[in-house]
């Protein structure tokens, strides 16, 4: 997603990787959120992150997950859930994004059900349950998200 911000805005981001990849751009402002270091992950979490977090209102999240299921989006680790967790219900606007290959698998931390989302990007269609899923949720579903952004809106 980071290549596609092209105006100005301001990020906050718990994750090393996320701002080393938007530091060279001018028209943004960064801000890197502490906490306890994830060094595996590169991510920073914690009651210092969570506070922190708490105190911001997002206009949009964009937010990795490791799994879509029919009842939610996981992540492969307590803290990172609570992070996401926290990031959707403070956003106006929630985009989860995940490749073809993240859905129907079973990680153990649910970060959040399938309507606290408003939009999932893709790269491939998902199978019918979890479209079929995504739409009872009213949760817009893009697919064939690439480089060109030629994903169509099914729902």
């Amino acid at each position: 997603m980071c290549k596609y911000i092209k105006e100005k805005a301001t990020i906050y981001s718990n994750s090393i990787d996320i701002i080393e990849q938007l530091k060279d751009n001018a028209a943004l402002n960064l801000h890197l959120l502490g906490g306890k270091l994830n060094p595996v992950n590169r991510y920073f979490y914690g009651s210092e992150t969570l506070a922190t977090l708490d105190n911001i209102r997002f206009d949009i999240a964009f937010l990795g997950a490791a799994s879509i299921t029919e009842d939610g989006f996981y992540t492969f680790e307590n803290e990172d859930a609570a992070i996401k967790h926290l990031i959707a219900k403070n956003s106006t606007l929630t985009c989860v994004l995940a490749d073809s290959g993240k859905f129907l698998l079973q990680p153990a931390y649910k970060f959040g059900k399938l309507s606290d989302v408003d939009i999932v990007l893709t790269t491939k269609m998902p199978p019918k349950a979890i479209v079929t899923a995504l739409a009872k949720a009213n949760c817009s579903l893009f697919w064939d998200f690439n480089d060109k952004v030629k994903g169509e809106n099914i729902l």
